[in-house]
């Protein structure tokens, strides 16, 4: 049994690479590590890193133009983004879970997306098998979600990059961490 409390990250991985490109276009120079495909994702192992707790999962939510080939190919590629923690007796290495969307063109944003994340976390909360969700986006349509989540006894942790970050996700949920130091030098 562990000793720490039980943790899932939520990451909006469209909203991520979507304000990490227009970061990208303000002339920000990336940290050594990141790992970016072009309107699908984008990854450094500091965003979750080491940690102590017991991290149940890490879903990384996407989506990407292309046929269920190219559908697949985006999730074993997320399925190579690594993590670890110490959940108060064991050191764990674990690997991120990918959920990718297919979507219709380059820039469109895929609202399965949003709707995925809303939904994989209200389960987890509902059933009390978190007590804590880290949610990853600075998109502001996420704030009836964290004040749910909240209500329902979850501990919440937003993080975002801070492009395009709306206002209300810094004191929406119990703590907010910007992630710009994570992605790009200072």
């Amino acid at each position: 049994m562990s000793l720490a409390h039980a943790t899932v990250f939520l990451i909006d991985g469209e909203n991520l690479t979507l304000r990490y490109a227009a970061l990208l276009k303000e002339g920000r120079r990336p940290q050594k590590g990141v790992v970016y495909e072009r309107d699908v994702f984008v990854w450094h192992y500091g965003l979750v890193g080491r940690r102590f707790g017991d991290i149940r999962r890490v879903t990384y939510f996407t989506s990407a133009v292309g046929d269920q080939d190219r559908i697949i190919a985006v999730t074993e590629q997320l399925r190579t983004f690594k993590y670890s923690f110490f959940d108060g007796h064991n050191e764990i290495d674990a690997t991120v879970v990918g959920r990718v969307f297919k979507r219709r063109s380059g820039r469109e944003e895929a609202k399965a997306v949003d709707i995925n994340l809303v939904l994989e976390g209200l389960r987890h909360v509902r059933a009390h098998s978190m007590a804590e969700v880290h949610l990853y986006s600075g998109d502001g349509d996420f704030i009836p979600f964290i004040t749910e989540a909240m209500h329902l006894g979850a501990r919440v942790h937003v993080a975002a990059l801070s492009s395009g970050l709306n206002p209300g996700m810094k004191t929406a949920g119990d703590s907010f961490r910007l992630l710009d130091d994570i992605f790009f030098l200072p």
